[in-house]
């Protein structure tokens, strides 16, 4: 008999330190629930700022290019178009020495306005 009693007690102990630790668990989430509250209330009356939104702007029209694909289907019964030739294919920005394409009208990395 003293062996089911020893069994009893240590299942009851084992059973009371789950139950308490469940206790302090669901207070300590409550507590820490209301601080979190506290804090976003605290956030939202001490900012006299307003929320900051990004907002992407497009560029203006006039440095805006049509699309141009880089890549077209091609049918396999015509012949690849000639090469063009590099002194005509590209030109580069006097103010600030980038590439470009021959037929754009501003460059593309500083916005310059070719002749």
């Amino acid at each position: 008999m003293k062996g089911g009693w020893i069994v009893g007690g240590i299942i009851m102990i084992v059973v009371g330190v789950f139950l308490l630790f469940t206790i302090i668990c669901a207070i300590l989430g409550i507590l820490l629930g209301i601080i979190g509250f506290i804090m976003v209330l605290y956030g939202l009356v001490a900012s006299d700022e307003p929320a900051q939104t990004v907002v992407y702007q497009y560029p203006p029209p006039q440095y805006q290019q049509p699309y141009q694909p880089q890549y077209q289907q091609q049918s396999y019964a015509s012949s690849p178009p000639p090469a063009p030739s590099p002194s005509s294919a590209v030109k580069f920005c006097p103010k600030c020495g980038a590439q470009n394409q021959s037929t754009s009208a501003f460059c593309g990395r500083c916005g310059e306005r070719f002749a």
